[in-house]
């Protein structure tokens, strides 16, 4: 992994950072796997992820983020792999549908912004 690519400040950006900063077989190995399997990066790159796009803080990708309905950064960084899993699979982006899917989660927990 690349880790000296600029942060991002939207979605479209970071969809170019994943391509900047995985390898070539990082992207092919990232592109083979099952939709479900993605979930997988949540505690390895998904992490660092929220860790280094400032996810966490007010970074300018987490207001961008919040502004397309999200709420949390874990669902944040979840949605960003799953989005450039589905692009690479050139497979119709389930964006929409997993922004309500977590709104009505963070509502039914009370938790929502």
């Amino acid at each position: 992994m690349n880790k000296n690519v600029p942060v991002p400040t939207t979605l479209e950006e970071a969809m170019e950072a994943f391509k900047k900063l995985l390898t070539t077989e990082e992207q092919v190995e990232l592109t083979r796997m099952k939709e479900d399997e993605v979930g997988m990066m949540h505690h390895g790159f998904g992490m660092w992820i929220r860790n280094n796009w400032g996810l966490w803080g007010d970074s300018p990708l987490c207001q961008h983020m919040k502004s397309l309905g999200f709420i949390h950064p874990d669902d944040m960084s979840g949605s960003l792999l799953r989005e450039f899993w589905a692009r690479m699979n050139n497979l119709p982006s389930k964006l929409e549908e997993e922004i309500q899917h977590y709104k009505e989660y963070w509502k039914k927990t009370g938790q929502e912004q």
